[in-house]
């Protein structure tokens, strides 16, 4: 289940981007 922290990573870098715009 280590996929949960790269998934979660990746979401938050995603979001973090589209906030940074």
């Amino acid at each position: 289940m280590r996929n949960s922290s790269q998934l979660a990573m990746r979401m938050i870098q995603r979001v973090k981007g589209s906030m940074r715009f």
